[in-house]
C-alpha cells in the first residue's frame, strides 16, 4: 500500500518554491558554522554549552542498583522476579510425580509416554501418617506378645482372626507401619527354625526366629557360663540337639547316666535302642555345671532321681 500524500494547501500553509527553501536552510547553516542554532544565542558568540553531570563516570554504581543484583546467593532468584521485585512465577519442566508405579501383566503403562497415576501404599501410608502424627506415635509405643495355641493357631489349625490380626500388625493398617510382636509358647523340645517355618505356613504370615521364644530359648545365653550340663526332658535325644545348637559343648542326658549305672533308676526299663544311642561315661570323675529343663520329662521317677542326686552331691559328681 502507498501513504496518501498531503498538499501545503491541505493543512492551510502557503506554499513557498523550494528554490527559496534551499536558500533560507542555507543561510541558517552558514551563520552558526553548520551546526544547529542554541536557541537565545548571539550570532557570533562561544556556541560550547556545558551539561552538568548528574553523577560521575567513576561513581559507586551500588546505590542505583537493584537489591537483587548486589547479594550473590540470589543470582539464582532473579529469574523469578522482576525489576521491582514482585514475585514471577517460575517455569518448571514437567518431572514425574511422586505417585507411583503400577505394573499391568502386559509391561506397558495405562498411558504411553506418562508416569501411571496410581500411588502405592508407601506414598498413602507416608501422606497419612503426616496428617496422624499423634496416632504414629502412640503406635510406635506398642508392641504386642502372643501365645499361640488356642490364640493364633488350634494344633495345626489356623484360627482366621490370628491370621488378620499378624497381617495388621505386619503393616496392613491406616497407617501403614509395622506394629513389634513377639510369640511366647512353653511348648518345647524343638529347635526354634523348624518352628518358626511351620508356623510361618499355618499363619500365611512371617514369624522370624527372633520373634519366637519357647521355655528354653532363653537358655540359649547360659552356653558361654557352663561347660557340661545335664538336660532333662523332650522325646528322646532332640532337646540335645536343641543346646547342641545354643553352643553348649558338653551335654549330658539323663539315658546317659543311666547306662554308665543302672542302679540309680532301679525300676527303669532301659531297652537296646536307648542304650545303643546313649553316651555312658565315668560320671564319677566329671563334674556337672548345671542341671537345665528343656522340657516336660518323659520318665518323671528317672529324672526326678538324677536331679535330686546331683543337687545333693559335691561339685556336681555322682
Amino acid at each position: 500500500s502507498i501513504m496518501p500524500a498531503f498538499e501545503d494547501s491541505d493543512l492551510n500553509v502557503e506554499a513557498q518554491p523550494a528554490q527559496q527553501q534551499r536558500t533560507n536552510s542555507q543561510a541558517v547553516g552558514s551563520s552558526y558554522g553548520g551546526s544547529l542554532p542554541v536557541p537565545g544565542m548571539e550570532p557570533g558568540t562561544d556556541r560550547s554549552v556545558e551539561v552538568p553531570a548528574t553523577r560521575s563516570s567513576i561513581a559507586d554504581p551500588s546505590p542505583f542498583m537493584h537489591q537483587l543484583s548486589l547479594s550473590p546467593s540470589m543470582k539464582d532468584r532473579r529469574g523469578s522476579r522482576n525489576s521491582f521485585g514482585a514475585s514471577l512465577p517460575i517455569p518448571r519442566s514437567k518431572r514425574q510425580s511422586r505417585l507411583s508405579s503400577v505394573h499391568y501383566p502386559d509391561a506397558k503403562s495405562g498411558r504411553p509416554g506418562m508416569p501411571p497415576i496410581q500411588p502405592t501404599r508407601e506414598i498413602l501410608a507416608s501422606q497419612i501418617q503426616d496428617l496422624s502424627s499423634e496416632k504414629v506415635k502412640a503406635a510406635k509405643n506398642m508392641a504386642f506378645a502372643f501365645d499361640i495355641d488356642g490364640v493364633l493357631v488350634h494344633g495345626d489349625r489356623l484360627i482366621p482372626e490370628g491370621k488378620r490380626a499378624l497381617e495388621i500388625l505386619n503393616g496392613d493398617n491406616e497407617l501403614g507401619i509395622k506394629i513389634p510382636h513377639i510369640f511366647l509358647t512353653n511348648g518345647s523340645g524343638k529347635r526354634e527354625v523348624p518352628r518358626c517355618e511351620q508356623l510361618s505356613k499355618i499363619l500365611g504370615n512371617p514369624v522370624a526366629v527372633d520373634q519366637f521364644i519357647q521355655s528354653h530359648t532363653p537358655m540359649r545365653a547360659l552356653s558361654e557360663y557352663y561347660s557340661t550340663v545335664l538336660v532333662v526332658g523332650g522325646e528322646g535325644y532332640k532337646c540335645r540337639e536343641v543346646a547342641e545348637e545354643y553352643g553348649f559343648k558338653d551335654i549330658v542326658v539323663p539315658n546317659d547316666i543311666i547306662a554308665w549305672d543302672p542302679t540309680i533308676a532301679p525300676f527303669r526299663v532301659f531297652t537296646d535302642e536307648e542304650r545303643a544311642t546313649s553316651r555312658p561315661r565315668d560320671f564319677s570323675k566329671i563334674n556337672i555345671d548345671a542341671i537345665m529343663v528343656f522340657s516336660d520329662s518323659r520318665d518323671y521317677a528317672t529324672d526326678m532321681q538324677i536331679i535330686v542326686d546331683l543337687l545333693k552331691s559335691e561339685n556336681g559328681r555322682f
